[in-house]
């Protein structure tokens, strides 16, 4: 439900509290704004409208003015997290007054004072306004001035009420009124159209931008190159958008056979219907007959008893009873009436109705509670549709870094601009080379190189049976330094064996009684309890329930609370608590949760919310968050986590990023290693591309002084080199040992940004030198044509001394350009051998053959360039012959700025001991939250409180029970220490059972 609105009657809360709550703003259009946005649109080519697609806040605020939002036509939602994105909606107005007159209407919701549809309408013209956000349905309240979620009974219904409103079923024109207002009882995907997803992937600012830069060079005559890059990126976006297409098309088969299910409901008047459950609406009576069939929306049980298999939301295929809702007549809203325990009266849309009971004459009843994707499906649908944004600082300082080379573009352009002005060329090819310098410094391959790294990682975890349907994550893999386990059925066998158990007499345990076969045990109060106090069934002459249930037969729990192995003012302790002390703690003590957390490894009975809540408070203390379960009640975790790794196939399981094939926790490894891989060969392509870029623009400048650019071949050769190493770079596969430490995970890290610096500054000064040194040479000359290699100390000259001078000037011959040429050309492939890094991460370079054989030729391919003297090679690459002691002489500067480079880059850069020391030197201390309270834990002499009781029982006494045999034995023996390293826990437990069961 929404916020009462804040500040003022222009915003308000939507979802107020809970995950996707939004803030609303309301506006109304101005025809008049429209109507000059819709020029500046013509005027601008559309530039405008891009504008107003990327950033949809802008285009509001300049085609409406803010009002009230009982008046607004159009409002801007803003999400409440730190990405603060905005979407525009149109506010949809419903006409009632076809279906309804007021008299109507007061008769049919005349018992129901709370229902928002009668708060919905608003007289007189008999209309509804509601906005359609994420799938879900809000109305104007227009009583209570909020928008709210419609599609579901009010919570604020009591049993009584349920029972005595809806038990009755609905009149014909109350479900009219219901459909229309909450909509068709239909979970829809549509299958997304491929022109669709064209065009939401071509819109992105980096493409637009790529083929801005692709055009000026195809007009420029640069051909080959450009012409390479556009098939290349036209077969990234194809395979994108096919992938997009394919999980479009998998998530709507998912859906399609909810929609096509065939009820009975019980209308007033009418009785027993058959129809299509995409006509239910919340209020109708559903009649339960039959067995093995799905239940197409989530309802209260009136009438009987249902068995049901919930393997759909759980992932565990566990016939569950349901039991019907009692007829309490008492003011306290049906959910809390039931406590924790209201969800043994719903059946769940999607789940399995394996058995129905009958309560006296008739068939089971039941109320149906949600629609659509007001559902657990439909919630569990949406999750995948709407996933949780990554805040993954990769990509935020991918995006700097390249608006970084886009600024250094502009000062190229400037620069350039400069130049030819003050060399007086026209104006027209003062524009083009500005523009060409400009697009130099931002690499057109950039996309390409990215998403060919994670092609490749995610090529090698599907054969070994891991698989992705969010690439992205994986490179989110390589930092992950918490990961989580569900215990039962992924740390542990699906199946439990009964070992023994131990009787409490006059307050403290007994003897602990094994079973065996010659060894029973005798009948009493405890053999009692094991026979009966269970929850099994008998289906189909099988004995069927939960998997403890049925090996032992244990229906007691005993609640230790927090179990503390450790002692005070140490590093060695760890903490294990169960899911009530942890819901204790996170909402009486939340000032203690952060500092337990951190030493924390074994969460027990956490239910699946529990589950969810404790993965999202790891993330608030800044670790990066891996989780690995069963697919059963941790769902919510795997999906809030960094990386969530299902171990399942089952429904429910969908909504993790990572699905394994291999029942076991092997994967988690295997991912590890593939991420910090895939992370690694994304920071080198980066690094290397961007280097690439801003050689090639450094050279460029070079020669825009003198009014000189180097030829299209020349620069098709570089290209080429660079594009073929940047996609082969990322073949390298995993290190099958997992390093100590992990890989840095920020683009602006030190070591990067080093990296990046020193290499660029060893381009430029070879660059700079190579291009002054020339001039100085006694054989050089300022020549226009091709004259054969100068010999000794003289410089070749024409036949006619004047014929140099008269001729047209030639932007390309020259002894500068040849030279730079050399210099870049082994440059880049010098590079792109320093920054493929082999360990720790990754196997050494020469494992990656195809990388390794493609350097060897580029290299030969360099030296043939360099040494031979075939005029073709010189005509077609517009190149002047030198002598052969300057070409010497370039090697030797290459060969010198490698073994520079190569040291730099592997024994200083590369070298975690030296940062270490570093770090150690200058006393830094990482800023993440779990290491600020590791150090300020560190010299806390009274953590933990080992033996105090002031902390938590005078406050929680009437929440938590405290086992007093436990008590008493705890006071006469000294716990055993467990020696676990402080704060350096790679993995947490969530089970659900106690480790010592």
């Amino acid at each position: 439900m929404a916020g009462k609105p804040l500040g003022d009657q222009h915003r308000a809360l939507l979802c107020q509290g809970k995950e996707d709550e939004m803030e609303v703003f309301g506006y109304k259009a101005q025809g008049l704004r429209e109507a000059l946005c819709v020029a500046g649109y013509v005027l601008s080519c559309g530039a405008l409208w891009l504008v107003f697609y990327w950033k949809p806040e802008w285009g509001v605020w300049a085609t409406c003015r803010p009002c009230h939002l009982e008046d607004a036509d159009t409002v801007l939602l803003r999400t409440t997290d730190e990405f603060r994105g905005c979407i525009r909606k149109k506010v949809v107005l419903l006409d009632l007054s076809k279906v309804l007159e007021e008299e109507q209407l007061d008769q049919d919701f005349r018992t129901d004072n709370g229902c928002i549809i009668r708060r919905a309408v608003r007289k007189p013209d008999w209309k509804v306004r509601y906005i359609q956000v994420q799938k879900i349905r809000y109305v104007w309240d227009v009583l209570g001035q909020e928008f709210v979620r419609v599609g579901s009974l009010e919570d604020s219904n009591t049993c009584h009420d349920i029972h005595q409103k809806f038990g009755d079923g609905l009149t014909r024109k109350e479900k009219e009124v219901r459909k229309l207002v909450c909509g068709p009882n239909t979970i829809e995907i549509e299958i997304r159209p491929v022109w669709n997803l064209l065009f939401k992937e071509v819109l992105n600012p980096f493409y637009l931008f790529q083929g801005f830069t692709l055009t000026l060079w195809l007009s420029q005559g640069y051909y080959e190159y450009a012409s390479a890059i556009l098939i290349l990126t036209f077969i990234t976006i194809a395979v994108t958008v096919y992938d997009l297409r394919q999980q479009s098309v998998k998530l709507h088969n998912l859906v399609e056979e909810h929609n096509k299910v065939e009820v009975t409901a019980w209308t007033k008047q009418e009785g027993a219907q058959k129809m299509e459950s995409c006509h239910l609406v919340p209020g109708d009576v559903l009649l339960l007959e039959g067995q093995k069939f799905s239940l197409p929306c989530d309802a209260i049980l009136l009438e009987g008893s249902c068995v049901v298999n919930e393997g759909m939301l759980t992932g565990e295929s566990v016939p569950v009873t349901k039991t019907a809702l009692p007829h309490a007549d008492q003011a306290t809203p049906w959910k809390r009436h039931s406590s924790e325990d209201y969800r043994r009266h719903v059946l769940f849309c999607g789940t399995e109705i394996i058995q129905t009971r009958r309560a006296g004459k008739g068939p089971a009843r039941a109320i149906v509670l949600q629609t659509g994707f007001n559902t657990a499906k439909g919630d569990l649908v949406r999750s995948i549709l709407y996933p949780k944004p990554l805040n993954f600082k990769l990509h935020r300082e991918a995006f700097k870094f390249i608006l970084c080379l886009l600024a250094i573009g502009i000062v190229g352009l400037v620069y350039a601009a400069c130049v030819y002005a003050a060399h007086k060329e026209p104006v027209a090819d003062t524009v083009v080379m500005a523009l060409l310098l400009l697009t130099t410094a931002v690499p057109p391959a950039l996309p390409v190189a990215l998403t060919t790294g994670t092609a490749y990682a995610q090529r090698r975890l599907k054969a070994k049976r891991i698989f992705c349907i969010s690439p992205q994550r994986i490179n989110i893999c390589g930092h992950i330094n918490l990961v989580c386990f569900d215990k039962t059925g992924t740390l542990t066998e699906d199946g439990l064996n009964l070992w023994g158990v131990i009787p409490c007499q006059k307050r403290s345990f007994q003897n602990a009684h094994t079973f065996s076969a010659s060894c029973p045990l005798p009948w009493g109060p405890l053999c009692a309890a094991m026979a009966t106090c269970h929850s099994l069934l008998l289906l189909e002459g099988k004995i069927q329930g939960d998997p403890l249930d049925l090996e032992m037969f244990q229906g007691t729990r005993w609640d230790h609370g927090i179990t503390v192995e450790g002692s005070s003012g140490s590093s060695n302790f760890h903490f294990a608590l169960s899911g009530t002390s942890y819901q204790v703690i996170k909402k009486h003590f939340s000032s203690f949760l952060p500092k337990i957390l951190i030493n924390a490894t074994v969460f027990a009975r956490m239910s699946p919310g529990q589950k969810s809540s404790l993965v999202e408070e790891f993330q608030k203390l800044d670790y990066c968050v891996g989780m690995c379960g069963d697919g059963a009640n941790d769902c919510g975790a795997l999906k809030v986590a960094h990386a969530g790794i299902s171990l399942s196939e089952q429904e429910a399981s969908v909504a993790s990023p990572f699905t394994s094939q291999t029942p076991n926790i092997e994967c988690v490894p295997e991912l590890i290693r593939e991420g910090r891989a895939a992370l690694v060969s994304s920071f080198a392509v980066f690094k290397y591309i961007t280097l690439y870029a801003l050689q090639a623009f450094m050279a460029t400048a070079l020669l825009y002084w003198q009014i000189q650019i180097m030829g299209n071949y020349q620069y098709l050769v570089l290209d080429g080199i660079s594009l073929a190493a940047m996609i082969t770079m990322s073949l390298s596969r995993a290190c099958p040992k997992l390093a100590p430490y992990r890989p840095p995970a920020r683009l602006l890290s030190p070591p990067l940004m080093f990296s990046v610096a020193l290499s660029v500054g060893f381009s430029l000064a070879v660059q700079t030198v190579g291009f002054l040194l020339v001039k100085q040479q006694p054989w050089y000359a300022q020549v226009r044509s091709y004259r054969g290699c100068p010999s000794g100390n003289q410089p070749l000259l024409p036949a006619n001394g004047t014929a140099n001078a008269t001729a047209e000037e030639h932007r390309v011959l020259g002894y500068e350009d040849t030279t730079l040429f050399y210099l870049t050309t082994f440059d880049v492939v010098m590079v792109a051998f320093v920054f493929s890094q082999g360990r720790p991460f990754r196997k050494p370079i020469y494992t990656n053959y195809l990388f390794s054989c493609l350097l060897c030729l580029q290299l030969g391919v360099c030296f043939f360039l360099l040494f031979t003297d075939l005029e073709a090679v010189y005509r077609g690459l517009e190149l002047l012959c030198t002598p052969v002691l300057w070409r010497v002489n370039v090697l030797v500067m290459l060969l010198v700025k490698f073994l520079v480079s190569f040291f730099v880059e592997d024994a200083l850069l590369q070298n975690y001991g030296l940062w270490l020391w570093l770090k150690a030197l200058f006393r830094y201390r990482p800023s993440s939250h779990y290491r600020r309270l590791q150090r300020q834990l560190e010299g806390d002499a009274s953590w933990p409180p080992v033996g105090r009781r002031d902390l938590l029982v005078t406050q929680v006494k009437s929440e938590a029970y405290l086992n007093p045999v436990y008590e008493h034995h705890g006071e006469e023996e000294e716990e055993e220490e467990e020696e676990v390293p402080g704060g350096k826990q790679p993995r947490r437990g969530l089970s659900d059972a106690q480790a010592g069961i």
